[in-house]
Protein backbone atom coordinates (compact mmCIF):
# COMPACT_ATOMS: atom_id res chain seq x y z
CA UNK A 1 0.00 0.00 0.00
CA UNK A 2 0.99 3.71 -0.98
CA UNK A 3 0.37 6.43 1.86
CA UNK A 4 0.18 9.71 1.70
CA UNK A 5 -0.07 11.74 5.13
CA UNK A 6 -1.03 15.55 5.07
CA UNK A 7 -0.10 16.20 8.94
CA UNK A 8 2.30 15.24 11.62
CA UNK A 9 0.00 13.24 13.69
CA UNK A 10 -0.71 11.21 10.64
CA UNK A 11 2.62 10.43 10.15
CA UNK A 12 3.81 9.59 13.75
CA UNK A 13 0.58 7.35 13.30
CA UNK A 14 1.60 5.38 10.25
CA UNK A 15 5.10 4.54 11.42
CA UNK A 16 3.81 3.82 15.11
CA UNK A 17 1.70 0.94 13.29
CA UNK A 18 5.12 -0.21 11.48
CA UNK A 19 3.93 0.88 8.33
CA UNK A 20 7.12 3.48 7.15
CA UNK A 21 8.17 1.78 4.66
CA UNK A 22 4.60 2.24 3.35
CA UNK A 23 4.45 6.42 3.12
CA UNK A 24 5.20 7.84 -0.56
CA UNK A 25 4.28 11.57 0.80
CA UNK A 26 4.51 13.56 3.90
CA UNK A 27 3.74 16.99 5.23
CA UNK A 28 6.50 19.54 4.85
CA UNK A 29 6.21 20.07 8.55
CA UNK A 30 6.40 16.42 9.40
CA UNK A 31 9.61 16.13 11.47
CA UNK A 32 9.36 13.04 13.79
CA UNK A 33 9.50 10.26 14.06
CA UNK A 34 13.19 11.18 12.50
CA UNK A 35 14.81 7.52 12.41
CA UNK A 36 11.96 6.60 10.09
CA UNK A 37 11.65 9.62 7.74
CA UNK A 38 14.70 9.15 5.11
CA UNK A 39 15.57 12.59 3.63
CA UNK A 40 14.39 11.79 -0.06
CA UNK A 41 10.75 11.24 1.17
CA UNK A 42 8.57 13.74 -0.87
CA UNK A 43 7.17 16.56 0.90
CA UNK A 44 3.53 17.61 -0.47
CA UNK A 45 2.18 20.35 0.96
CA UNK A 46 3.40 23.19 1.90
CA UNK A 47 2.57 26.75 3.85
CA UNK A 48 1.40 29.78 2.30
CA UNK A 49 2.63 31.83 5.16
CA UNK A 50 6.05 33.49 5.62
CA UNK A 51 7.94 31.73 8.04
CA UNK A 52 9.87 34.42 9.22
CA UNK A 53 7.39 36.90 10.41
CA UNK A 54 6.92 37.69 13.90
CA UNK A 55 4.06 35.59 15.90
CA UNK A 56 1.70 38.88 15.49
CA UNK A 57 2.01 39.32 11.77
CA UNK A 58 1.57 35.72 11.26
CA UNK A 59 -1.71 35.78 12.77
CA UNK A 60 -3.06 39.01 10.99
CA UNK A 61 -2.06 36.98 7.56
CA UNK A 62 -4.17 33.92 8.97
CA UNK A 63 -6.81 35.67 10.16
CA UNK A 64 -7.05 38.10 6.69
CA UNK A 65 -6.09 34.60 4.20
CA UNK A 66 -9.56 32.85 6.61
CA UNK A 67 -11.52 35.94 6.11
CA UNK A 68 -10.95 35.77 2.54
CA UNK A 69 -11.32 32.34 2.02
CA UNK A 70 -7.58 31.65 0.86
CA UNK A 71 -5.50 28.62 1.59
CA UNK A 72 -3.32 28.54 4.10
CA UNK A 73 -1.42 25.29 3.03
CA UNK A 74 -1.53 23.96 -0.24
CA UNK A 75 -1.24 19.95 -1.24
CA UNK A 76 1.03 19.69 -4.37
CA UNK A 77 -1.32 18.13 -6.77
CA UNK A 78 1.23 17.30 -9.66
CA UNK A 79 3.58 15.33 -7.07
CA UNK A 80 0.79 13.56 -5.56
CA UNK A 81 -0.57 12.53 -8.58
CA UNK A 82 2.88 11.33 -10.02
CA UNK A 83 3.12 9.40 -6.42
CA UNK A 84 -0.40 7.60 -7.37
CA UNK A 85 -0.86 7.04 -3.34
CA UNK A 86 -4.07 4.25 -2.07
CA UNK A 87 -4.74 6.26 0.34
CA UNK A 88 -4.28 10.11 1.96
CA UNK A 89 -4.73 10.73 5.61
CA UNK A 90 -5.84 14.49 6.14
CA UNK A 91 -7.30 16.02 8.93
CA UNK A 92 -10.89 18.22 9.32
CA UNK A 93 -10.70 19.70 12.51
CA UNK A 94 -8.06 22.63 11.69
CA UNK A 95 -8.13 24.67 8.17
CA UNK A 96 -4.93 27.07 9.98
CA UNK A 97 -2.96 23.93 11.30
CA UNK A 98 -2.92 21.92 8.30
CA UNK A 99 -4.42 21.21 4.76
CA UNK A 100 -7.76 21.64 4.20
CA UNK A 101 -9.54 18.43 3.63
CA UNK A 102 -12.20 20.03 1.03
CA UNK A 103 -9.16 20.85 -0.57
CA UNK A 104 -7.86 17.02 -0.69
CA UNK A 105 -11.06 15.52 -1.62
CA UNK A 106 -11.15 17.40 -4.65
CA UNK A 107 -7.62 16.81 -5.72
CA UNK A 108 -7.88 13.09 -4.74
CA UNK A 109 -11.09 13.07 -7.08
CA UNK A 110 -9.26 14.55 -10.00
CA UNK A 111 -6.66 11.84 -10.00
CA UNK A 112 -6.64 8.95 -12.79
CA UNK A 113 -7.44 6.42 -9.68
CA UNK A 114 -8.90 8.24 -6.76
CA UNK A 115 -7.44 6.98 -3.68
CA UNK A 116 -9.08 6.51 -0.16
CA UNK A 117 -9.25 9.52 1.31
CA UNK A 118 -9.38 9.18 5.36
CA UNK A 119 -9.71 12.24 7.58
CA UNK A 120 -9.22 12.59 11.23
CA UNK A 121 -11.13 14.36 13.48
CA UNK A 122 -10.02 13.66 16.96
CA UNK A 123 -10.47 16.40 19.81
CA UNK A 124 -10.28 14.71 22.85
CA UNK A 125 -8.00 11.50 23.82
CA UNK A 126 -10.55 8.80 23.32
CA UNK A 127 -11.35 10.20 19.81
CA UNK A 128 -7.45 10.03 19.49
CA UNK A 129 -7.16 6.86 20.81
CA UNK A 130 -10.05 5.68 18.13
CA UNK A 131 -8.74 7.55 14.69
CA UNK A 132 -5.23 5.08 15.84
CA UNK A 133 -7.99 2.64 15.45
CA UNK A 134 -9.36 3.50 12.20
CA UNK A 135 -5.77 4.38 10.80
CA UNK A 136 -4.65 0.52 11.75
CA UNK A 137 -8.29 -0.52 10.06
CA UNK A 138 -7.28 1.53 6.72
CA UNK A 139 -3.11 0.42 6.34
CA UNK A 140 -4.74 -3.94 7.32
CA UNK A 141 -2.40 -3.27 10.67
CA UNK A 142 -5.96 -3.90 13.51
CA UNK A 143 -4.26 -5.75 15.67
CA UNK A 144 -1.31 -3.94 16.00
CA UNK A 145 -3.36 -0.88 16.44
CA UNK A 146 -4.88 -2.18 19.25
CA UNK A 147 -1.66 -3.19 20.73
CA UNK A 148 -0.28 0.05 20.65
CA UNK A 149 -4.28 2.09 21.84
CA UNK A 150 -3.18 -0.30 24.94
CA UNK A 151 -0.06 0.61 25.67
CA UNK A 152 -1.37 4.09 25.91
CA UNK A 153 -4.16 3.82 27.73
CA UNK A 154 -1.32 1.45 30.45
CA UNK A 155 0.66 4.97 30.46
CA UNK A 156 -2.29 6.70 31.19
CA UNK A 157 -3.57 4.94 33.96
CA UNK A 158 0.07 4.26 35.28
CA UNK A 159 0.26 8.23 35.75
CA UNK A 160 -3.02 8.50 37.32
CA UNK A 161 -1.86 5.61 40.00
CA UNK A 162 0.99 7.77 40.84
CA UNK A 163 -0.72 10.93 41.38
CA UNK A 164 -3.29 9.13 43.74
CA UNK A 165 -0.75 7.40 45.55
CA UNK A 166 1.72 11.06 45.97
CA UNK A 167 -1.34 12.90 46.45
CA UNK A 168 0.53 16.11 46.35
CA UNK A 169 -1.14 20.01 45.38
CA UNK A 170 -1.90 19.83 41.49
CA UNK A 171 -0.34 23.18 39.96
CA UNK A 172 -2.37 25.53 37.72
CA UNK A 173 -1.29 24.90 34.45
CA UNK A 174 -1.91 27.44 31.43
CA UNK A 175 -0.95 25.79 28.09
CA UNK A 176 -0.09 28.59 25.10
CA UNK A 177 -0.56 27.48 21.16
CA UNK A 178 0.51 31.33 20.11
CA UNK A 179 2.08 34.38 21.80
CA UNK A 180 0.81 37.67 19.92
CA UNK A 181 -2.30 37.29 20.50
CA UNK A 182 -2.23 34.74 23.06
CA UNK A 183 -4.01 31.42 22.03
CA UNK A 184 -4.86 28.86 24.40
CA UNK A 185 -4.49 24.83 23.66
CA UNK A 186 -7.71 23.27 23.57
CA UNK A 187 -9.22 19.97 21.83
CA UNK A 188 -7.58 17.34 24.11
CA UNK A 189 -4.83 19.70 25.91
CA UNK A 190 -6.55 20.09 28.78
CA UNK A 191 -7.44 16.54 29.53
CA UNK A 192 -3.64 15.96 29.48
CA UNK A 193 -2.57 18.59 31.86
CA UNK A 194 -5.42 17.12 34.38
CA UNK A 195 -3.93 13.47 33.33
CA UNK A 196 -0.24 14.57 34.02
CA UNK A 197 -1.65 16.15 37.62
CA UNK A 198 -1.99 19.65 36.85
CA UNK A 199 -5.10 22.10 36.58
CA UNK A 200 -5.87 23.75 33.31
CA UNK A 201 -6.45 27.31 33.87
CA UNK A 202 -7.31 28.18 30.33
CA UNK A 203 -8.16 25.54 28.29
CA UNK A 204 -11.28 23.83 27.36
CA UNK A 205 -11.17 19.91 26.42
CA UNK A 206 -12.56 20.11 22.71
CA UNK A 207 -12.13 23.49 21.66
CA UNK A 208 -9.51 26.09 21.68
CA UNK A 209 -9.95 29.66 22.67
CA UNK A 210 -8.47 33.19 22.50
CA UNK A 211 -7.76 34.55 25.33
CA UNK A 212 -6.22 38.41 24.95
CA UNK A 213 -6.33 41.16 22.32
CA UNK A 214 -3.70 41.99 20.10
CA UNK A 215 -4.06 45.84 20.62
CA UNK A 216 -5.83 48.58 18.58
CA UNK A 217 -8.24 46.92 16.06
CA UNK A 218 -7.73 47.60 12.36
CA UNK A 219 -10.91 50.06 12.42
CA UNK A 220 -9.61 51.49 15.53
CA UNK A 221 -6.48 52.65 13.43
CA UNK A 222 -8.11 53.39 10.48
CA UNK A 223 -10.02 55.92 12.49
CA UNK A 224 -7.38 57.44 14.49
CA UNK A 225 -5.47 57.99 10.76
CA UNK A 226 -8.44 60.69 9.71
CA UNK A 227 -7.09 63.31 12.20
CA UNK A 228 -3.37 62.32 11.13
CA UNK A 229 -2.08 60.60 14.23
CA UNK A 230 1.32 59.74 13.61
CA UNK A 231 1.29 57.49 16.13
CA UNK A 232 -1.72 55.76 14.81
CA UNK A 233 0.04 55.45 11.14
CA UNK A 234 3.66 54.15 12.40
CA UNK A 235 1.72 51.65 14.09
CA UNK A 236 -0.54 50.33 10.97
CA UNK A 237 2.51 50.48 9.27
CA UNK A 238 4.16 48.70 11.74
CA UNK A 239 1.27 46.16 11.85
CA UNK A 240 0.08 45.50 8.27
CA UNK A 241 3.42 45.78 6.34
CA UNK A 242 4.46 42.74 5.50
CA UNK A 243 0.74 41.68 4.90
CA UNK A 244 0.81 44.16 2.21
CA UNK A 245 4.20 43.41 0.74
CA UNK A 246 3.28 39.67 0.95
CA UNK A 247 0.27 39.97 -1.17
CA UNK A 248 2.02 42.39 -3.73
CA UNK A 249 4.99 40.59 -4.12
CA UNK A 250 2.35 37.04 -4.91
CA UNK A 251 1.51 39.24 -7.81
CA UNK A 252 4.28 40.97 -8.88
CA UNK A 253 6.63 38.30 -8.36
CA UNK A 254 9.41 41.32 -7.82
CA UNK A 255 10.44 42.35 -4.18
CA UNK A 256 11.29 46.12 -5.64
CA UNK A 257 7.83 46.58 -7.45
CA UNK A 258 6.11 45.07 -4.31
CA UNK A 259 8.58 47.48 -2.09
CA UNK A 260 6.66 50.45 -4.33
CA UNK A 261 3.25 48.73 -3.97
CA UNK A 262 3.45 48.96 -0.04
CA UNK A 263 5.00 52.23 -0.01
CA UNK A 264 2.47 53.96 -2.21
CA UNK A 265 -0.27 52.20 -0.50
CA UNK A 266 0.34 53.62 2.83
CA UNK A 267 1.24 56.63 1.55
CA UNK A 268 -2.48 57.10 -0.18
CA UNK A 269 -3.79 56.04 3.32
CA UNK A 270 -2.26 58.85 5.30
CA UNK A 271 -3.13 61.13 2.66
CA UNK A 272 -6.71 60.05 2.11
CA UNK A 273 -7.74 58.11 5.16
CA UNK A 274 -11.44 58.49 4.78
CA UNK A 275 -11.15 56.46 1.66
CA UNK A 276 -11.39 53.30 4.15
CA UNK A 277 -14.60 53.12 5.80
CA UNK A 278 -15.21 51.39 8.68
CA UNK A 279 -18.31 50.79 8.91
CA UNK A 280 -18.11 48.25 5.54
CA UNK A 281 -15.24 45.64 7.50
CA UNK A 282 -12.12 45.50 8.34
CA UNK A 283 -8.89 47.65 7.81
CA UNK A 284 -6.78 44.28 6.85
CA UNK A 285 -8.48 42.98 4.30
CA UNK A 286 -9.12 46.33 2.72
CA UNK A 287 -5.43 46.78 2.78
CA UNK A 288 -4.98 43.59 0.86
CA UNK A 289 -7.15 44.13 -1.79
CA UNK A 290 -5.65 47.42 -2.33
CA UNK A 291 -2.17 45.85 -2.60
CA UNK A 292 -3.33 43.36 -4.96
CA UNK A 293 -5.67 46.04 -7.13
CA UNK A 294 -2.33 47.88 -7.25
CA UNK A 295 -0.08 45.12 -8.10
CA UNK A 296 -2.02 44.15 -10.56
CA UNK A 297 -1.94 47.84 -12.29
CA UNK A 298 2.00 47.80 -11.99
CA UNK A 299 2.03 44.26 -13.66
CA UNK A 300 -0.01 45.47 -16.94
CA UNK A 301 1.71 48.40 -17.55
CA UNK A 302 5.07 46.36 -17.87
CA UNK A 303 2.91 43.71 -19.99
CA UNK A 304 4.98 40.46 -18.77
CA UNK A 305 1.66 38.82 -18.11
CA UNK A 306 -1.98 38.76 -19.07
CA UNK A 307 -4.59 38.96 -15.79
CA UNK A 308 -7.86 38.52 -16.40
CA UNK A 309 -11.13 40.43 -14.51
CA UNK A 310 -12.36 37.71 -12.78
CA UNK A 311 -13.55 38.08 -9.39
CA UNK A 312 -11.42 36.69 -6.48
CA UNK A 313 -12.46 35.83 -3.16
CA UNK A 314 -10.21 39.60 -2.16
CA UNK A 315 -12.62 41.49 -3.69
CA UNK A 316 -15.57 39.48 -2.85
CA UNK A 317 -14.80 40.06 0.57
CA UNK A 318 -14.08 43.36 -0.31
CA UNK A 319 -17.97 43.86 -1.25
CA UNK A 320 -19.34 42.09 2.10
CA UNK A 321 -20.58 44.38 4.75
CA UNK A 322 -18.45 42.67 6.90
CA UNK A 323 -15.45 40.41 5.32
CA UNK A 324 -14.98 38.42 9.29
CA UNK A 325 -18.57 37.20 8.65
CA UNK A 326 -17.47 35.22 5.74
CA UNK A 327 -16.38 32.73 8.46
CA UNK A 328 -19.80 31.40 8.78
CA UNK A 329 -19.63 31.19 5.19
CA UNK A 330 -18.23 27.40 5.81
CA UNK A 331 -20.93 25.07 5.09
CA UNK A 332 -21.52 27.20 1.35
CA UNK A 333 -17.63 26.93 0.64
CA UNK A 334 -18.57 23.54 1.50
CA UNK A 335 -21.21 23.04 -1.45
CA UNK A 336 -19.06 25.17 -3.93
CA UNK A 337 -15.91 22.83 -3.88
CA UNK A 338 -18.56 19.46 -3.87
CA UNK A 339 -20.16 20.74 -7.09
CA UNK A 340 -16.36 21.72 -8.48
CA UNK A 341 -16.16 18.08 -7.86
CA UNK A 342 -18.73 16.69 -9.73
CA UNK A 343 -17.02 18.51 -13.00
CA UNK A 344 -15.38 15.98 -15.01
CA UNK A 345 -11.69 15.54 -14.21
CA UNK A 346 -10.12 17.55 -16.95
CA UNK A 347 -12.91 20.47 -16.26
CA UNK A 348 -12.18 20.24 -12.41
CA UNK A 349 -8.30 20.87 -13.13
CA UNK A 350 -8.88 23.68 -15.28
CA UNK A 351 -11.17 25.51 -12.74
CA UNK A 352 -8.75 25.07 -9.41
CA UNK A 353 -5.79 26.44 -11.75
CA UNK A 354 -7.87 29.32 -13.28
CA UNK A 355 -9.64 30.13 -9.85
CA UNK A 356 -7.75 28.97 -7.10
CA UNK A 357 -3.92 29.55 -8.72
CA UNK A 358 -4.80 32.57 -10.44
CA UNK A 359 -3.49 31.03 -13.83
CA UNK A 360 -4.17 33.48 -16.99
CA UNK A 361 -6.23 32.12 -19.97
CA UNK A 362 -2.95 31.64 -21.90
CA UNK A 363 -0.90 29.58 -19.69
CA UNK A 364 -4.00 27.24 -19.60
CA UNK A 365 -4.23 26.78 -23.13
CA UNK A 366 -0.47 26.20 -23.23
CA UNK A 367 -1.18 23.70 -20.02
CA UNK A 368 -4.02 21.92 -21.92
CA UNK A 369 -2.32 22.21 -25.61
CA UNK A 370 -5.30 23.86 -26.52
CA UNK A 371 -6.74 27.46 -28.23
CA UNK A 372 -7.21 30.45 -25.56
CA UNK A 373 -11.06 30.63 -27.13
CA UNK A 374 -11.45 27.20 -26.17
CA UNK A 375 -10.40 27.77 -22.40
CA UNK A 376 -12.88 30.31 -21.97
CA UNK A 377 -15.94 28.53 -24.01
CA UNK A 378 -14.86 25.64 -21.47
CA UNK A 379 -14.32 27.74 -18.29
CA UNK A 380 -17.46 29.56 -18.99
CA UNK A 381 -19.60 26.24 -19.79
CA UNK A 382 -17.96 25.00 -15.97
CA UNK A 383 -19.03 27.78 -14.27
CA UNK A 384 -22.47 27.70 -15.53
CA UNK A 385 -22.41 24.06 -14.52
CA UNK A 386 -21.20 24.80 -10.88
CA UNK A 387 -24.21 27.79 -10.76
CA UNK A 388 -26.74 25.26 -11.77
CA UNK A 389 -25.42 22.80 -9.55
CA UNK A 390 -25.45 25.48 -6.59
CA UNK A 391 -28.94 26.28 -7.43
CA UNK A 392 -28.19 29.66 -9.11
CA UNK A 393 -29.80 29.46 -12.70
Amino acid sequence: MRISALFPAATEMVCALGAADMLVGISHDSDFPSDFLHPGIPRVTRSTIDSNATPAEIDRMVRVSDTLGEALHVLDAETISRLEPHLIITQGICDVCAIRESDVRIIAESLWEPPVVLSLSADSLEEMMNDIRRVGAAIERSPLAEVLVTRLEDRLRKGHERLVVASVPRPRVAVLEWTDPLYNAGHWVPQRVRRAGGIGVLGKAGAGARVAGAGPSGVELGAAMVPRDQSACGELYDRDRRLVFSVALRVTNDRAAAEDVAHDLFLQLWRTPEKFDGARGQLAPWLAVMARNRAIDVVRKKGETSIEEEPTAMEVAADSPDPLARREMTEELKRLLECVGRLEPDRQKLVLLAYYNGWSREQLAAKFETPVNTVKTWLRRSMMDIRECLGLG
